[in-house]
């Protein structure tokens, strides 16, 4: 997959998909994408677009099982 340069698209589409969010997402540029209810909240670090296409290609807990297990 080809390095994303900017991580802007992608997290517009997510806000807009995913507009009640408990957690925060944080990504492998620095960039967040906050919780909707408060500070508390558990954060889901996505450290490279490979991650990404990980969870793309299988989603659900099979794609996220294999960004984690690959140290994605």
């Amino acid at each position: 997959m080809a390095a994303l340069r900017t991580t802007e698209p992608l997290r517009r589409e997510l806000e807009a998909n995913l507009p009640e969010r408990p957690f925060r997402v944080k990504f492998w540029d620095g960039s967040e994408l906050p919780p909707t209810d408060g500070n508390g909240a558990p954060t889901l670090h996505v450290r490279s677009p490979r991650a990404l296409g990980h969870a793309l290609r299988a989603p659900g807990q099979l794609g996220l099982g294999r960004a984690y297990a690959s140290g994605e």
